[in-house]
């Protein structure tokens, strides 16, 4: 199963990420200047007009067993 596929990111992020995948649970965590925006369930504050775009590195937990 190619779950990064399923994920198809974007490079610019306009709206939430996905909280699941493929049928599988995921969490989210971020680092760099905007990782206060990013939730660990995908939920994404955007940045106030006005404000510049910020970059963030994502790294995706996929959670392979029952919850």
């Amino acid at each position: 199963t190619d779950y990064a596929a399923a994920l198809a990111i974007p490079a610019q992020i306009t709206g939430d990420l996905p909280s699941t995948v493929l049928g599988k649970t995921v969490t989210w965590s971020a680092t760099g200047d905007g990782a206060k925006l990013v939730a660990a369930d995908g939920k994404v504050t955007q940045p106030k007009s006005g404000e510049k775009a910020v970059k963030v590195k994502l790294t995706l937990w996929l959670h392979q067993g029952p919850e």
